[in-house]
């Protein structure tokens, strides 16, 4: 069953999404939002305050829920429509790692050096995959992420776990959601 949703929605859901896929989203995030911050907070017992405990929340929000809309087709294929604004949405994925930089600025951990990782290569790897060809975009995808990945362990510090899971998270949506399955043929 298909809903229309052309407005101001359809960025994340399409102009015709599945009625599981609206589902997924509109859980999927907050779910998802809730575990990560009890499991960062109650059992790793990673001290915030209240104001990076609402931070790390709405990113982890943002980043799953983006990672689920991406995946579906609807949301692809409204993004495939409009290849310029492919471009614009990972140039303003900017905004997260900027934020979590300065809300967490006092964590010795996070620096401009963590920055520069949390942004760029998420943003370097979509942007090579929205470059390769439609035929293999998505097993290049699957191994440019698993490579990131990889090499995440060795890159980022290991201090804050709560921003480790977000640059994973955020390579996820931008890479194997976004990049993957959005970009128009070529």
């Amino acid at each position: 069953m298909n809903r229309s949703t052309s407005g101001p929605l359809s960025p994340i859901f399409g102009n015709e999404p599945r009625t599981l896929s609206v589902v997924l989203v509109l859980a999927g995030a907050p779910f998802t939002a809730f575990v990560a911050d009890y499991v960062v907070v109650t059992l790793l017992q990673f001290g915030m305050t209240l104001v990076q405990r609402i931070v790390m929340a709405v990113m982890f929000f943002e980043a799953a829920g983006g990672a689920i809309a991406f995946s579906t087709e609807s949301t692809r294929a409204w993004w495939r429509a409009r290849p310029f604004s492919c471009w614009g949405l990972l140039i303003a994925n900017v905004v997260q790692p900027f934020v979590l930089w300065q809300v967490f600025r006092d964590d010795p951990s996070i620096t401009l050096g963590w920055f520069t990782v949390a942004w760029a290569v998420p943003v370097g790897t979509a942007a090579l995959v929205l470059f390769w060809p439609r035929r293999s975009r998505a097993a290049f995808a699957m191994f440019a992420t698993v490579v990131v990945t990889l090499a995440y362990l060795y890159i980022l510090p290991r201090g804050n776990i709560a921003l480790v899971w977000f640059t994973y998270v955020f390579t996820y949506k931008l890479v194997l959601g976004f990049a993957a399955g959005t970009a128009p043929a070529r």
